[in-house]
């Protein structure tokens, strides 16, 4: 019985094993697994055209896409639908629940277009253009129902109409007549000119990151491309303006820059475009670096673009200041401000006011510059990399927004663009034709914001985002920048070409408080390291060579020094020793010129009071008192009566000497007169 049940249970695994163990080649490997079932169609929508940005009465809505089929099988009889929310889209939060799909409104049931699509097999395309007459809308011709309109292009399975992709846009619905160029509210525009983190060493950028920013297809070049048409001002980096001019092709793109700023109103930052959020957060002389870099960059740019600029206005990076940014500031020179909005905002937050205020800063005030942070944020959007025409048509509607809540009481506004800007040149050309060239906008330069008298608005004190703190420079790091600097500082007082090492010192450590460092943190504290060691260098390099115990056997001596200049200049010490007991005295200084890469003896007169041994503090100051280095700690052994010793024992020598001559003479003179009989 139980042989019968064993075989049984054999058979039943011989029956299992093949569907459950993996099957095998030839050689006994196991065969790779299968692929996975194909997944379903995914339908992607990409709208190219969003046409027009302002709708009128007798005009043609329209929008051109593309559908994709990114899943694994086809997509079959697909409707795509173009439909418009007709309800006028009234405030700046309903522009943003549209784009972002939190309303919960959905465009009108009836279509204004619609086409089928039978099959959209995997991996294949479909254009789409779908568009109706602006009656088909029924919108009002009274002048009061001018505004933004919500659009949707939507894709739909069929029969259960289930949403497969959407997307949605704006048209800004305007029966009006035209409306004067002076009733239009004006925009300005700021755009960063700035690059990458610079080399430390050298405080330039590399020749190779010169060459790939500033040819025709790369970043410089391109904004260049993007920013010629418009009447975008710019902020600018001296530290690039610089490094372009060191090389051909950057020399190239800096005579188109001086081409294009022809006219352009023109802001200086300072050299290398320094992280003041960070810099005001190290305080100290870390703080003091800001200052400088503003000295360093004040008339670069004039003088590279061969046009007038502005210096007047700090831009701390992510909008946001509080007190200490301000304060720095104000203490490097600044007279204005750029901020977000946010940090500044009004009090009330319906209010429509302009980029133009007065921003407390401790005892004094800066000229607050506000850049509204949506349209930032959205023109950003439809610039960047391919431009994004859903962004584009946003910038209408919102832009349209604000012209009706203000009313008479137009508003000069200020939008800017990031650092790092990496624009599409056409898509650009589009954007800023959409944001200053409606029949509610017009642009306007920044000179014009920055002279105008602020409007009278309570406003809620200045602010820093927790996310704006975090993100800036270890404050650490900076202080460790400046020490280097200022270790530097107090070696080239000594030297015979001071500004030779004190201008290189005071460059790089500018170039290590960049702002582009931000997004190079690991190559940052790399180049603080390496900026620490080069001052170290420096201040090692003249120094006193240890030795072996000085003996003093005198009440007056000279303690031997000897002083070495490893640097490429010469240098002028002054050698002081300070005994650290009361044996030993030590007379004035001795101020010695040592020659570059050579060392000087030099002898330092002290005296000795009691015997006894001590030690002696030997320290290198400049002339002007500045010290040099830490002090060398030398033994002594003071044995001031050795002299005295040493001189009765040569005189007692002397006298036996002496003693010793006469008695032999003596003896002498006597064996001579008993050999010849005289008697003396």
């Amino acid at each position: 019985m139980r042989g019968r049940l064993l075989l049984v249970v054999v058979l039943a695994l011989l029956t299992v094993l093949p569907a459950t163990v993996p099957a095998a080649g030839q050689d006994g490997v196991p065969a790779p697994p299968q692929d996975p079932a194909p997944v379903g169609d995914r339908i992607v929508l990409d709208v190219h055209e969003v046409t027009p940005t302002v709708l009128r009465p007798g005009g043609e809505v329209a929008v051109t896409a593309t559908l994709r089929n990114t899943g694994g099988v086809a997509a079959t009889d697909l409707l795509v639908r173009l439909q418009a929310y007709t309800v006028r889209l009234p405030t700046r939060d309903a522009v943003d629940a549209w784009a972002q799909n939190r309303s919960g409104i959905r465009a009108g049931n009836q279509p204004l277009a619609e086409t089928r699509i039978d099959e959209l097999p995997p991996g294949g395309t479909a254009g789409i253009t779908l568009s109706a007459p602006a009656e088909a809308l029924g919108l009002s011709t009274a002048a009061v129902a001018w505004g933004p309109r919500g659009l949707t292009l939507e894709v739909l399975r069929r029969p259960s109409f289930e949403q497969a992709a959407v997307a949605r846009a704006f048209t800004v619905w305007d029966p009006r007549e035209e409306v004067p160029a002076d009733e239009r509210m004006p925009l300005s525009v700021l755009v960063p000119v700035t690059a990458g983190p610079p080399d430390v060493a050298s405080a330039r950028l590399p020749a190779s990151a010169v060459d790939a920013l500033t040819a025709d297809d790369g970043r410089l070049g391109r904004l260049l491309a993007a920013t010629s048409p418009s009447h975008a001002a710019w902020a600018v980096d001296p530290g690039l303006l610089r490094s372009a001019a060191d090389t051909p092709a950057g020399q190239q793109w800096l005579a188109a820059a001086r081409d294009a700023a022809d006219g352009r109103d023109v802001l200086a930052l300072p050299q290398w475009d320094p992280d003041l959020v960070a810099l005001a957060a190290a305080g100290g002389q870390a703080g003091d670096l800001y200052a400088l870099a503003r000295r360093q960059g004040r008339d670069a740019v004039g003088d590279l673009l061969d046009s007038p600029v502005r210096a007047e206005a700090a831009w701390p990076a992510g909008g946001g200041a509080d007190e200490q940014t301000l304060a720095l500031a104000v203490r490097a020179g600044a007279t204005a401000v750029v901020l977000g909005a946010g940090a500044h905002p009004p009090l009330d937050p319906d209010a429509v006011v302009s980029g133009r205020s007065t921003v407390p800063a401790g005892t004094d005030r800066l000229d607050g510059l506000l850049a509204d942070t949506s349209l930032s944020t959205v023109l950003t959007d439809a610039t960047d990399g391919d431009g994004d025409v859903l962004a584009r048509s946003r910038l209408a509607a919102e832009t349209a927004v604000l012209a009706r809540a203000a009313g008479d009481d137009v508003p000069h506004l200020l939008v800017t663009l990031p650092r790092g800007w990496d624009p599409s040149p056409d898509a650009a050309a589009d954007a800023f034709a959409t944001l200053t060239g409606t029949p509610w906008t017009r642009p306007a330069p920044l000179d014009a914001l920055l002279d105008a008298a602020p409007p009278e608005v309570e406003r809620a004190a200045v602010r820093q985002s927790a996310t704006g703190r975090s993100a800036a420079l270890p404050a650490e790091g900076l202080r460790q920048v400046a020490e280097a600097l200022e270790q530097v500082r107090r070696v080239s007082s000594a030297l015979s070409r001071p500004q030779d090492v004190l201008e290189s010192a005071e460059a790089s450590a500018v170039a290590a408080t960049s702002v582009s460092w931000r997004e190079a943190r690991p190559a940052w504290q790399d180049a603080v390291a390496e900026l620490g060691a080069r001052a170290e260098q420096v201040v090692s390099g003249v120094h006193v060579v240890e030795g072996s115990t000085v003996n003093v056997v005198s009440a007056a001596a000279d303690l031997p020094v000897t002083v070495a200049n490893e640097l490429d200049q010469d240098v002028s010490v002054v050698v002081s020793v300070q005994p650290r007991s009361p044996r030993l005295v030590a007379d004035d200084p001795v101020e010695v010129v040592v020659d570059a890469g050579g060392a000087q003896r030099v002898a330092v007169p002290v005296r000795a009071v009691a015997n006894g041994d001590t030690e002696v503090e030997i320290a290198l100051s400049a002339p002007d008192g500045t010290s040099l280095g830490s002090p060398v700690v030398v033994p002594v052994r003071v044995r001031a009566d050795w002299e005295t010793r040493g001189l009765l024992v040569v005189g007692a020598v002397l006298a036996l000497v002496l003693v010793s001559g006469l008695v032999r003479t003596i003896r002498r003179g006597r064996r001579r007169s008993e050999s010849t009989g005289v008697v003396r």
